[in-house]
């Protein structure tokens, strides 16, 4: 999102329009969705760590180079491949996470995990509100691109980069004929009613695949995806510009206010998870209500969008942020839980793809309709989209995990 924070003097020193800083975020975004899928579909297959390990590292780079040039078309270009470099980080983390750890805690641990980016949203725009206000946009350029190449050389370090896609295999993919005790398909029932890792019988990728495609849950839970990270994107593209410009408020100011609706959507990300975790596993009836705060924070801005007043607006924000923070979360939870262990990756690229078609909407194409509707724009798709959020969503209330459906076959 540092093109967010750049956005105003990027538009100053160039002269670009709206739709210009819209054209550039709706490329990464499409990009970025695009990379997600196949770095989910790759994480099947290879190291997670690995394929972290190199978009951090290339990412990091394109930052870096897009703050050394000041053509439109280079500029896009250099942004375009930041966003394919940086769909190799989430869908390696969410591999891990279903590996590592049982239905049980999977929740507590997801969000803990997502909380760093709920952390990174809500420092970003003070660092980098701080870097921009101090010194030139490119600036912020060159230090959001270092801190990736500084993470990326820690990953060795913490994982065995090429021997880890083999542990996985040993701990997901073992047949259970293979146990030595004679009664393993009672037990491995068992163990998965308590939400445990168990060995699962081999099936082709193929076979996976396939199932993955016919699944009306990943599906579902993709569509609805687009009406949750469209409201966020809008928020996070558009929101300080329009503080600044649409209400007068000072640039720092609005930076804050952004930043609020991330920190608070930290709270909504670390609580959702234990949340589900505690009610037996019940991912999309917790989603579902969490929706419904969504509808009201949604509400809540609509009331206040008229104000001058930063105080307002840090209220609705951060009230937004924490709803809709939360089922960002446990969607991805939900989505490794409706498919078998062992095509994860598959089905998260197929979730984040679709996503960002959400996060797209809110870049070039928000930029269009607010040329004609103003800053009401991003008004009509804070109160619309939490609306359809919920009604995908209600189908899947009681739907079971892929292992629960397993054990009742069993």
């Amino acid at each position: 999102k540092t093109l967010t924070w750049a956005s105003s003097g990027l538009m100053k020193e160039f002269e670009y329009d709206k739709s210009d800083i819209g054209i550039m975020s709706t490329m990464l975004s499409l990009s970025y969705g695009v990379s997600k899928f196949l770095g989910g579909t790759i994480t099947d297959y290879v190291s997670p760590a690995l394929v972290l390990f190199v978009g951090l590292i290339c990412s990091g780079l394109c930052c870096i180079i897009f703050s050394m040039n000041s053509s439109f078309y280079t500029l896009c270009f250099i942004w375009t491949i930041n966003g394919f470099f940086q769909g190799g980080g989430w869908p390696p983390i969410a591999r891990l996470l279903t590996v590592r750890f049982p239905p049980s805690t999977r929740g507590f641990y997801w969000s803990v995990i997502s909380c760093a980016g709920n952390l990174a949203f809500g420092l970003a725009p003070v660092v980098l509100g701080f870097l921009f206000s101090q010194h030139q946009w490119r600036a912020g350029f060159v230090a959001n691109g270092l801190f990736p190449v500084l993470s990326a050389i820690l990953i060795p370090f913490t994982f065995p980069i090429f021997a880890l896609k083999a542990v996985e295999k040993a701990s997901t993919n073992t047949s259970p004929s293979s146990s030595s005790s004679s009664s393993s398909s009672t037990s491995a029932a068992a163990e998965k009613k308590k939400g445990t890792n168990v060995p699962l019988p081999p099936i082709s990728m193929s076979t996976l695949r396939s199932e993955v495609l016919r699944s009306d849950s990943v599906w579902l839970l993709s569509i609805a995806s687009v009406f949750l990270f469209f409201p966020r994107a809008a928020v996070q593209e558009w929101g300080a510009l329009f503080l600044s410009e649409g209400r007068g408020i000072s640039d720092v100011e609005a930076a804050s206010v952004i930043g609020t609706f991330e920190l608070v959507g930290l709270l909504g990300t670390l609580a959702i998870g234990p949340i589900s975790d505690r009610w037996g596993g019940r991912r999309m009836l917790v989603n579902f209500l969490f929706a419904i705060i969504t509808v009201v924070a949604s509400l809540v801005v609509w009331w206040g969008w008229d104000s001058t007043n930063s105080l307002v607006f840090h209220i609705a924000f951060g009230l937004f942020g924490f709803a809709s923070s939360g089922p960002k979360t446990l969607i991805s939870v939900a989505i490794a839980e409706f498919v078998h262990p062992n095509i994860t990756g598959f089905a998260f690229g197929i979730y984040e793809l679709i996503a960002q078609i959400g996060t797209a909407l809110a870049g070039y194409p928000l930029g269009l309709l607010m040329e004609y509707m103003g800053w009401n724009g991003i008004l009509l798709s804070l109160v619309t989209s939490p609306v359809i959020l919920c009604l995908l969503f209600a189908p899947l209330v009681n739907r079971k995990p892929y292992l629960a459906m397993d054990v009742k076959q069993d």
